[in-house]
């Protein structure tokens, strides 16, 4: 990219799409019925299980449900 402006409308582009997709990951998760289903839904990046459940423990958390509401 040869001008500042190019870049930073790039970054802004690029971290707009991560915080969609992690939005719908966070309903998807949040919406599942099991841990099977859970389990399916980890991102083929996250290696380690132990990581991924602490991740979906934190956004079914009751603190950060009332989070998201305001």
């Amino acid at each position: 990219m040869k001008e500042d402006w190019q870049n930073e409308a790039i970054f802004r582009q690029m971290g707009g799409l991560w915080r969609a997709a992690k939005s719908k990951l966070v309903s998807r998760v949040r919406s599942a019925k099991s841990k099977s289903a859970l389990q399916e839904m980890k991102p083929s990046n996250i290696q380690c299980t132990s990581s991924w459940n602490s991740w979906v423990k934190k956004k079914n958390n009751t603190a950060f449900k009332v989070i998201v509401m305001y």
